[in-house]
Order: structure tokens, then C-alpha cells, then sequence
């Protein structure tokens, strides 16, 4: 079962998350991607490993980044628009 199926077992949806709320992802270099849900987050997180880490891009699937996403509270940004929300911060 991948994660789509098991989400789909749940009662969670893939495309949406929780109200007030974004997938969200931490790199190893410190950079959090967000996004409002599951394949905007996976599609943003293999750009950033093709662009700022090319040496592992392509050797995560969606499962294994999905697996390593965590919901956090929404953040909300100048751009907001609902469809998309997308948020780039370094800590």
C-alpha cells in the first residue's frame, strides 16, 4: 500500500490538507518546501533536489517524500490564492 492508498483509507484526501493547514517538508539543507498538498509538495521538492541537489535528485520516489512530510499550521503569504500555497523558509 502507498501512501496515496493508505491516505485514501484514512478518509484523507492527497489534494487538500486540513483547514489552516500544509504539507511541508524539511531538507537536510535546511530549507522547508509547503504546500497546500501532497503532489504540489512532491512536484516542489524534486525541483529543488534537481536544482540545489542534483546528486540525489531522482532517487526519491513520492512515497519515500511523502513519508518524510509532516502537516504544520498554514503561514499566510502575500500571494495566497488557495489553489496554491507554497512557502520556501531557511531556519
Amino acid at each position: 500500500m502507498n501512501i496515496d492508498e493508505a491516505m485514501r483509507a484514512d478518509g484523507i484526501s492527497s489534494e487538500t490538507t486540513f483547514p489552516g493547514t500544509v504539507f511541508a517538508i524539511r531538507c537536510l539543507c535546511g530549507l522547508e518546501i509547503a504546500a497546500a498538498n501532497s503532489r504540489i509538495l512532491v512536484h516542489d521538492v524534486n525541483r529543488h533536489l534537481d536544482t540545489e541537489h542534483p546528486r540525489v535528485a531522482g532517487h526519491y520516489d513520492d512515497d519515500d517524500i511523502l513519508a518524510l512530510a509532516y502537516l504544520r499550521p498554514a503561514i499566510a503569504t502575500k500571494d495566497d490564492d488557495k489553489e496554491r500555497r507554497v512557502e520556501h523558509s531557511r531556519r
